[in-house]
């Protein structure tokens, strides 16, 4: 069986085919089909699959592939000469329906005959000379602006000539890419590379499993970066290494994540939860100071997500910084500062469970710093709180095979709940459960040691209930084994 190549970002090129001369005059003529053979070479030197439009013989609408590619593709130049009426379509068929980097071209004496509306976009000009045909120093000065297009394309840094992007705060909207053929055609490479990192995660031996991941990494970052679908492959190793407790490789691997990429929540969310797992580290090695500059660049990547996409996933990191914060400045004593550090977990773990009550982790957290903090509002909290959050863990959908890890924290999370509760025959059944999972090769002694972590909590800010303690204390005990 053949291995999946990378698929070649897509730029498709819409313009005049044959010889064309200004509608109703008879010169001067433009050759675009040597204009289109210098512009492929152009493009295929850049690592680019060029296409261009294919239309009937007598100039029909382009058909479904072509379409399709024309909204898909990473890239588009059109060719504006002579204000062709169905590059101008084209051209707007693409502003209305992608955010992709769109570049107009045009022969240059033609430019003044423009339509108003194309006038104001960059259009970039090149000679076709006055027998029609462009010379191979005209063509080169056109490769090298076309370049320099691309290249800034490929940092995210093109300012976009797309109006609908300029004007409006959400931009076009966007077919959806997975129903379309030219999708189809790059699954192949997308799948063979997610089914190599499932692989590697369910590989008992870690190192073994970690050479699997970099072995993905080392390939996929050698793919070009702008194919959409090669993002699928990125964020799933991101994913893994977060699975594997391999926070420093997630924090490594971001830079190199295309621009695009970098921008959306979930790369930024995974970003700043694996910093601050990296600062819990170092503040258990008793590092503070490093701890300290690793948590505040935690902060600093959650403030970079928008307001509307802030999702409960966000909160729930937010508040998981802000409790680490809170566990090191206790550790150094500083208690109004932890105090402080507290009230922002709990506002930031309600504020999450409220933005998505179905996202029981961080209700489940603001559980847990209500208890620790211990006042009498907390208390008035805890008995709103409570049953809620239980509805919510109760009412999730039951993971799927391919979900293990998912019924670890369910279950743990109805274990904690009814920690809280001191509802001991309900506890015994719950770990009961969760050591029933077994140590399967997903199950991380992160995930056991986060747990354990939560009921010490509950533990040590109930401290003057003896019998709380007690139970609390044998859960944690047979916790143990799993956290060695």
């Amino acid at each position: 069986m053949s291995v999946p190549v990378p698929p070649r970002p897509m730029c498709f090129v819409a313009m005049p085919f044959g010889t064309k001369t200004p509608p109703g005059l008879a010169g001067p003529a433009v050759h675009f089909d040597e204009v289109w053979q210098g512009l492929k070479a152009v493009l295929e030197r850049q690592g680019l699959e060029a296409i261009r439009a294919d239309e009937e013989l007598m100039g029909g609408f382009i058909h479904r592939p072509m379409y399709e590619r024309l909204v898909v593709s990473e890239y588009v130049i059109a060719d504006l000469t002579f204000s062709n009426a169905n590059v101008a379509y084209e051209v707007g068929v693409r502003h209305g329906a992608s955010r992709g980097a769109t570049v107009l071209i045009c022969e240059q004496r033609s430019l003044a005959q423009l339509p108003f509306d194309f006038r104001a976009l960059r259009v970039v000009p090149y000679d076709a000379g006055s027998d029609g045909h462009v010379t191979t120093e005209a063509m080169q000065q056109l490769e090298k602006t076309l370049t320099e297009r691309i290249q800034q394309a490929r940092r995210g840094e093109l300012p976009p000539d797309n109006p609908l992007i300029q004007v409006t705060r959400i931009g076009p909207g966007s077919i959806a890419h997975d129903k379309t053929d030219v999708f189809l055609l790059r699954t192949p490479y997308v799948n063979a590379m997610t089914e190599r990192i499932g692989a590697a995660l369910t590989l008992k031996d870690k190192e073994k499993a970690l050479a699997q991941l970099e072995s993905v990494r080392a390939e996929i970052l050698k793919a070009p970066q702008e194919v959409a679908q090669l993002h699928t492959v990125l964020l799933h190793l991101f994913i893994a290494y977060r699975e594997k407790g391999e926070f420093q490789r997630l924090v490594d691997l971001y830079p190199h994540l295309p621009a695009e990429l970098q921008r959306t929540p979930v790369a930024r969310e995974q970003l700043a939860l694996a910093l601050n797992r990296l600062a819990e580290a170092a503040a258990k090695a008793k590092d503070f100071a490093g701890g300290q500059q690793l948590r505040a660049q935690a902060l600093e990547v959650v403030r970079t997500i928008s307001p509307e996409q802030q999702s409960s996933e966000t909160f729930g990191i937010l508040g998981r910084i802000y409790k680490g914060l809170a566990d090191a400045e206790q550790q150094a004593g500083n208690t109004a500062e932890a105090q402080a550090a507290v009230k922002k977990a709990i506002q930031a773990y309600e504020d999450g469970f409220r933005k998505d009550p179905r996202d029981y982790y961080p209700g489940v957290n603001a559980v847990t710093l209500r208890i620790v903090r211990g006042r009498a509002e907390d208390e008035v909290a805890l008995k709103r709180l409570l049953p809620v959050v239980r509805f919510s863990v109760d009412r999730a959908p039951a993971p799927n095979s391919q979900s293990k890890a998912e019924a670890y924290w369910q279950e743990a999370t109805r274990l904690e709940l009814a920690c809280a509760e001191r509802d001991w025959p309900s506890v015994e059944q719950h770990v009961e459960a969760l050591l029933g999972l077994g140590a399967e090769p997903w199950m991380q002694s992160w995930m056991y040691e986060t747990t354990s972590a939560n009921l010490k909590k509950q533990r040590d800010a109930r401290s003057g209930e003896p019998e709380t303690v007690r139970q609390l204390e044998g859960i944690l005990q047979k916790l143990m084994p799993k956290t060695s």
